[in-house]
């Protein structure tokens, strides 16, 4: 199995801290280990989840959509 990995924080200052990337990246990797998956793309975004337009979202969806991954 395929996973694409997106990993959203809200703000810049969480972004930049690594905490909130980072923390999410590991929970993606352990779920992966756990389904004997890989992760074949990731995207990162810095953008508040009120914000329609979030570019790195569509281009994980459109990944999905076109490749059979699950989205983590």
């Amino acid at each position: 199995m395929r996973i694409t990995a997106y990993i959203r924080v809200s703000t810049a200052r969480q972004g930049n801290s690594g905490l909130g990337i980072e923390a999410q990246r590991a929970e993606i990797a352990a779920y992966a280990a756990a389904q004997n998956a890989i992760i074949s793309a990731e995207y990162i975004e810095i953008e508040s989840g009120k914000n329609d337009h979030r570019p790195e979202l569509a281009q994980a969806i459109n990944e999905a959509l076109t490749c059979p991954t699950r989205i983590a």
